[in-house]
């Protein structure tokens, strides 16, 4: 009697395993087939389906996108009301004249008035007290630090007489303002001489004109297109052996500074006498005074006052070798 193995014979149970196996072994192959190509278990695709089925779509969900921004308006410019360069909240002088220099705080810097000074004189006439009574106003209600009166002359009389004169009238107008309650510790007086006339020396009206008085602040810098100013001049003079004759060449090496000084009458000359080391000692030193006491009496003689001229103690050196360039004496300025 044959024995049954779950209802089936034992050939029909071994074919039964067989399939089994098979299909197992089918199954496998296609799996791993699928893995090969990316669809397998474990291979999502991005949007989400795996193995050949399309994953579930979430319904979109709509979006405000960010209000822009309002637009920045742009900062106006500063109000100029009289058109100094100065903005109004900081002009302390407004209704600045049109084309007046200013000062950082919207103030003129120059005021010129037309002093009637009768001729070779620096006395001030009731017309002249009255222009000065006006300008001290303004001076008054100005912000500055430092400023100048200029006294001029005309042509008539001497240069060096119209030099003196010009400071003099400088000063009257600076007491006067002085009186009006302008700080005088913030003002100085300059006399110009017969430099930079405004008008015709050779006319009688040309020359009131020229005789004036300009007030200016020093705190605004030079004006516009003022020239630079002139450099300060310096000379070396040589002397021979054992003299103190002047050299020949000394009235062209001093005129520059002769000429400086006159239209400087603050500035001073420095004399300085050098030697060499050759010889006696104090023959030396001697030689060095005398030379220059001789510079300065050349200078005196071309109009300078002796008040304003500066001695050196006499100096040896070498001259760096050259004992011809130790035989010297320096006239430098101070200004």
């Amino acid at each position: 009697m044959t024995t049954l193995i779950n209802g089936r014979t034992p050939e029909q149970y071994a074919a039964w395993n067989r399939w089994h196996k098979i299909i197992a072994v089918l199954l496998a192959l296609l799996l791993l087939l699928l893995w090969f190509m990316g669809r397998g278990p474990g291979s999502a695709t991005a949007s989400g389906s795996c193995c050949g089925v399309a994953a579930p779509q979430q319904a979109a969900v709509a979006t405000t996108p960010p209000e822009a921004a309002a637009p920045v308006a742009a900062p106006s410019a500063p109000v100029d009301s009289d058109g100094d360069g100065v903005p109004d909240d900081a002009d302390r002088c407004p209704n600045t004249p049109q084309g007046d220099r200013v000062g950082p705080y919207g103030c003129s810097c120059d005021l010129t008035v037309q002093l009637q000074y009768e001729v070779d004189s620096d006395k001030l006439t009731a017309q002249d007290m009255a222009a000065l009574d006006g300008v001290a106003a303004r001076l008054n209600e100005l912000q500055f630090e430092s400023g100048e009166v200029g006294g001029y002359a005309d042509s008539t009389g001497d240069d060096d007489y119209n030099l003196k004169l010009s400071q003099r009238r400088a000063q009257s107008a600076l007491d006067y303002l002085a009186s009006k309650g302008v700080a005088p510790g913030r003002m100085t007086a300059v006399g110009y001489g017969e430099t930079n006339p405004i008008a015709d020396n050779a006319t009688p009206e040309g020359r009131a004109l020229n005789r004036r008085a300009v007030i200016r602040r020093t705190d605004c810098g030079p004006p516009p297109g003022a020239a630079a100013p002139a450099p300060i001049p310096a000379a070396n003079l040589y002397f021979e052996v054992d003299k103190f004759d002047l050299p020949s060449d000394t009235a062209g090496s001093v005129v520059a500074i002769v000429a400086y000084l006159k239209a400087n009458p603050s500035a001073a000359a420095v004399i300085s006498g050098y030697h060499d080391p050759t010889g006696n000692r104090d023959h030396n030193i001697e030689l060095a005074k005398n030379r220059a006491v001789a510079v300065r009496d050349f200078l005196v003689k071309s109009g300078i006052e002796e008040a304003r001229i500066e001695m050196q103690k006499p100096i040896e050196t070498t001259g760096s070798g050259d004992l011809e360039e130790a035989r010297r004496v320096e006239v430098s300025v101070r200004p």
